[in-house]
């Protein structure tokens, strides 16, 4: 049977071109929808639905998976050299991430669960002829991260079904730090190469032995978190990651970037990765609640990391220049005033809690909302240069 004409319009929009387009548009889009949502609950407005762990899973399991598989359906390409996913196929991840949002709003459990789980294993098996092949070895462990990723997701499920498995959390946090060995990979990566692209004679320290003393010590602490997070030795090892990748920061030199805002906020989310691992390695008696330093984690690192890389991604490969815009920048410092405010208010101010959860929560969707107001005719629409991407 021929297709029909809308089927090929459809297949040959821009959005469909390749991963970051719709993936970056409904990870811009979550950003907003599911902090409203959240700051609408928080603030005395409660639904059956959106309990706390519905907060976390979602932005751990629907809006990070969003930009996490843009960003690397758009980087497999470059990767591999071959076309990256398009068309119908990325539609059809498009779909199945979206099944799995709207899901977990129904009250069936079963329905939510089976949707859910649908898009992580699809984008793995999607990425798979991009990292399979040869001299692809230092990016399969994109695959594994996502396999732990899905395991999470089944841990969070099995609560949610009425087993009587207490897993929730220990999938939430098990996702947590999927999150974080991504943010010191890429981080890792893309952090002294934009700087030396961007900046004539960068001056960029790297060494070997804190490369992978650093990762080690970042997984043990890790590892130690899911096992026996009431370990004694767990905020010393938390103290000796941090400071490991303060060095780390310390050697990219970051302040070299700071006239160029596009690049700036890479290291800036990078030193909330920091933030979180030396709250979590103060001393007991020293130390705020366990929250505030996962939350130096998740708004902060995380938030601020994919904040700065899909407008630079939405630039970049939309033919445009690399160059932050007024709005953009606007959104950088929304975001990290929304992590300061989750993170430092109630430790140091608590009697201002509440608003300043509020305020955390608003600011975050706004800095989501500019960048899709700014992004989506970019997203959506072909290359100035008429180039497929």
């Amino acid at each position: 049977m021929p297709e029909t004409s809308l089927l090929r319009k459809l297949d040959d929009a821009p959005i469909w071109a390749i991963g970051f387009r719709p993936f970056f548009l409904l990870g811009g889009l979550a950003g907003v929808s599911l902090l409203l949502l959240w700051v609408w609950v928080f603030s005395g407005h409660p639904l059956v639905a959106l309990t706390p762990l519905w907060h976390a899973h979602e932005m751990l399991f629907g809006f990070g998976p969003a930009i996490a598989g843009g960003f690397l359906l758009t980087a497999s390409q470059n990767w591999s050299g071959m076309r990256g996913v398009h068309g119908r196929q990325l539609m059809g991840l498009a779909g199945l991430w979206l099944l799995g949002r709207l899901a977990l709003l129904l009250p069936w459990p079963g329905l939510a669960a089976g949707l859910d789980l649908l898009f992580l294993p699809a984008l793995m098996i999607s990425l798979w002829p991009y990292l399979s092949g040869a001299g692809q070895q230092r990016n399969r462990i994109f695959l594994v991260l996502f396999g732990l990723q899905i395991a999470g997701n089944l841990l969070y499920h099995l609560e949610m079904l009425g087993t009587g498995l207490t897993l929730a959390r220990s999938g939430i946090y098990l996702a947590l730090h999927v999150y974080l060995l991504m943010i010191l990979v890429i981080g890792g990566r893309v952090i002294p190469a934009f700087t030396r692209g961007a900046i004539a004679n960068a001056r960029i320290s790297s060494w070997p032995w804190l490369e992978k003393g650093g990762f080690a010590l970042v997984l043990a602490w890790l590892l130690l978190e899911l096992i026996w997070p009431a370990a004694e030795l767990s905020h010393w090892l938390a103290l000796a990651a941090g400071l490991s990748q303060l060095l780390r920061l310390w050697g990219w030199r970051p302040w070299q970037t700071w006239r160029k805002p596009l690049l700036l906020i890479l290291p800036l989310g990078y030193a909330w990765l920091v933030a979180g691992f030396l709250l979590r390695g103060l001393p007991p008696q020293w130390a705020p609640p366990l929250s505030l330093a996962t939350h130096a984690f998740t708004v902060g690192a995380i938030g601020v990391m994919m904040h700065g890389m899909i407008t630079r991604v939405s630039l970049g490969h939309t033919g445009r220049e690399l160059k932050a815009s007024g709005l953009m920048v606007t959104g950088y410092g929304l975001i990290n005033l929304a992590a300061l405010l989750r993170v430092a208010v109630p430790w140091l101010l608590p009697s201002f809690y509440m608003p300043a959860m509020i305020w955390a929560g608003l600011l975050w969707a706004l800095a989501f909302g500019l960048y899709v107001w700014e992004c989506a005719p970019y997203l959506l629409g072909p290359r100035p240069d008429g180039k497929t991407g």
